[in-house]
């Protein structure tokens, strides 16, 4: 987590770094590129930074269903399936919802465009980092799949 903390900071510097370049030196393209590294970078460390300041679990199960940090809570009902998928060699754990608009209405206006960006990318709806997880994204995604089997088979 402090790598990927450090490199959030570092991207923000380079961001702002490529913002003020611009602004001196009158350069539309630099301002543009340093503003939107600026604010997503930013939002992102900022994420980053409140799971690592938070004692709240990344991901958490109980009987009613899963909860995964900065979503909302997803029931059993509209669980469709988890497993281990990689991009860019790193490992994520994707959780597939059978209703897709339904999980997405409880989410904030930008935490929404985004959820669907990453769909339309990748099959899936939600996505954690291996690097995030206390333990291995294949142990972590057979422990929902199983919680989820215990909830349907009741």
């Amino acid at each position: 987590m402090n790598r990927v903390l450090a490199l959030g900071v570092g991207f923000v510097a380079v961001s702002l770094f490529l913002l003020v370049t611009g602004i001196d030196s009158g350069a539309p393209l630099l301002i543009g590129i340093g503003a939107i590294g600026a604010v997503f970078f930013g939002w992102c460390t900022w994420i980053g930074v409140t799971m690592w300041l938070g004692r709240k679990p990344l991901i958490a199960m109980d009987a009613k269903g899963v909860a995964v940090f900065r979503h909302p809570h997803l029931p059993w009902e509209n669980f469709e399936r988890v497993d281990v998928t990689g991009f860019l060699d790193e490992g994520f754990v994707r959780i597939v919802v059978r209703d897709p608009d339904a999980f997405l209405a409880g989410m904030p206006v930008v935490s929404r465009l985004l959820a669907r960006a990453n769909t339309a990318l990748a099959d899936g709806h939600i996505f954690v980092s291996n690097r995030l997880l206390p333990a291995p994204a294949d142990d972590i995604a057979a422990q929902i799949a199983q919680a989820a089997q215990d909830y349907r088979s009741k």
